[in-house]
């Protein structure tokens, strides 16, 4: 009797048992997997980021140092490079040859910028390989060293033709990004280069155009610069007119007169587009801080006015390290060398330079913005005085990046340069 009754019990038990989970039980597990997932997520989500980061970095700088290779390698070719004195001259300031007229092309030219700004503007020999294929004046496509050959089945295995050379004035600009375009939020640096042709012996005189080879592939610039009477194989590009170095001054003085050929008024071809070199330059917009030392300022820019009574100039031998007669362009940020006022939205430091022409000596300064690759709105990434950063909306935006961390963010390289390219007859 008492076995039967443990048995039943026992039954009672194991039935009970089998049941499952209480409800108690059930929310107790889901509430303990809930946090588990959720802080995987959360610590998935923080590697991305900074992954995110670190990756928006790495690719920042690397693509400064490329660009600076590039302009090194430019400036390396040039026989003449403007200072802000020159730059004043080129643009019609008021102590230019031609107060109030730019020879730099005039807003509308080119039609895939709006009003980019000039900073860098220097002359080098241009070079075109004998391999080359160009369009002739006469609109044949032939292989430039063909263009002098007399053979008329030259080909590029019997040409007898050489490289050719001529000038080309080159000038960087910086512009800033406009929303809903393919670019960042930031600024670009664009090289544009008015590039001089190839000029033949060829004359009107029956004889010399006898004599000279591929006479009809040639033709004078006409409308495009009506003083120019040479005849060319490749026409120059619209608005380019050589140097002339025969008046008085010093090489400085002389070429602070060059003056622009017309430019073609429908605009410019696309050969004669600006070329971006990079995109991502810091378009932190300027202050006067920025570019004194003394005082706190969310960037710096690293040579001030020349003439700064504490020296922060392109004369310093430890920052500028141009020589004495170098000077900081642009002259000033909120200014064009014109003097007309820049809006303040479009007031860029990410780009400037130390220029002594009178020694062949530039610095060139690029500084870049990584936190645009994070966020493409300059509202949601700010930089404060004290060298911290936050990215996000600012009245919501938490945990600031440090600024021991934040400087890698926006890294600013520089490099000197002396030209060694030389004025010779082309």
């Amino acid at each position: 009797m008492i076995g039967k009754l443990i048995l039943r019990l026992i039954g009672k038990r194991k039935t009970k048992a089998d049941r499952g989970f209480t409800l108690t039980e059930l929310l107790v597990a889901m509430f303990i997997s809930t946090l588990i997932v959720s802080s995987m997520m959360a610590f998935v989500v923080q590697i991305l980021e900074t992954d995110r980061r670190e990756q928006a970095k790495v690719d920042t700088q690397q693509e400064q140092e490329a660009a600076m290779d590039f302009i090194a390698d430019d400036l390396q070719e040039s026989i003449f490079v403007y200072d802000a004195d020159g730059l004043e001259a080129l643009m019609g300031g008021p102590a230019s040859p031609t107060p109030g007229v730019n020879q730099l092309p005039a807003p509308g030219f080119f039609t895939e910028v709006d009003n980019p700004i000039p900073i860098l503007a220097f002359w080098k020999r241009s070079f075109y390989d004998r391999f080359e294929t160009q369009t002739t004046a006469s609109g044949a496509d032939v292989l430039v060293g063909c263009l002098r050959d007399p053979n008329p089945s030259c080909n590029d295995t019997n040409m007898i033709g050489t490289d050719e050379y001529t000038y080309s004035l080159v000038v960087y600009f910086v512009a800033k990004n406009d929303p809903g375009t393919g670019w960042s939020g930031a600024a670009r640096l664009l090289r544009w280069e008015l590039r001089g042709g190839i000029q033949s012996d060829c004359t009107v005189a029956a004889g010399n155009t006898l004599a000279t080879p591929n006479c009809g592939l040639t033709a004078q610039r006409g409308s495009q610069d009506p003083t120019d009477l040479g005849f060319y194989y490749v026409l120059p590009d619209s608005g380019f007119r050589r140097f002339d170095l025969t008046g008085a001054g010093s090489l400085k003085d002389r070429m602070a007169n060059w003056q622009s050929a017309p430019y073609n008024l429908a605009g410019a071809p696309p050969t004669q587009e600006p070329q971006v070199l990079i995109d991502y330059v810091d378009d932190t917009t300027y202050a006067a801080a920025q570019e004194d030392p003394g005082t706190a300022s969310n960037v710096d820019i690293l040579v001030g006015l020349d003439g700064n009574a504490n020296g922060n100039d392109c004369a310093n031998p430890n920052l500028g390290q141009t020589g004495a007669n170098a000077q900081r362009v642009p002259r000033a940020f909120d200014t064009l060398p014109d003097g007309s006022t820049i809006p303040v939205e479009d007031q860029v430091t990410g780009f400037y330079a130390c220029v002594n022409s009178l020694e062949y000596n530039t610095r060139v300064f690029l500084r870049s913005n990584a936190l645009a690759r994070l966020r493409r709105d300059i509202t949601q990434r700010t930089l404060f005085a004290d060298g911290t950063a936050r990215i996000g909306n600012p009245a919501t935006a938490t945990s600031p990046i440090a600024s021991s961390t934040a400087t890698a963010f926006i890294p600013t390289a520089d490099v000197q340069v002396r030209g060694r390219g030389e004025l010779g007859d082309i």
